[in-house]
């Protein structure tokens, strides 16, 4: 199941604020920063199966995806341009789907 389109649970801090184009660069920089951790964890945890530590890679690699998922979610809820909100949606959705997809293939512990 892919979870990069849910809702955040805590909707009082969306706001309707609009991001300056500065702030939405360093979100950008954040969610590209927070998926390459998530594809390392991934990495690891591909690598790790079958050891004692694959266990707890599979849940850092949960907790990684699940992170920039939601950092995702959150700078795109904060761009005020319809437009750019759709090409950065274009551009990083395939990606974590990707890292959803490697997850998924995992077996379970």
């Amino acid at each position: 199941a892919v979870m990069l389109f849910r809702r955040r649970s805590n909707d009082t801090t969306t706001t309707c604020e609009s991001m300056s184009e500065t702030d939405i660069q360093k979100e950008f920089a954040k969610v590209h920063s927070l998926y390459a951790l998530a594809a390392d964890e991934l990495n690891f945890a591909e690598d790790s199966r079958g050891s004692p530590y694959y266990a707890g890679d599979l849940i850092t690699a949960r907790e990684a995806i699940d992170n920039c998922a939601t950092a995702f979610m959150h700078m795109l809820e904060q761009v005020p341009d319809p437009m750019y909100r759709s090409q950065l949606h274009q551009s990083l959705s395939p990606q974590l789907i990707r890292l959803e997809e490697r997850y998924a293939h995992l077996p379970p512990d």
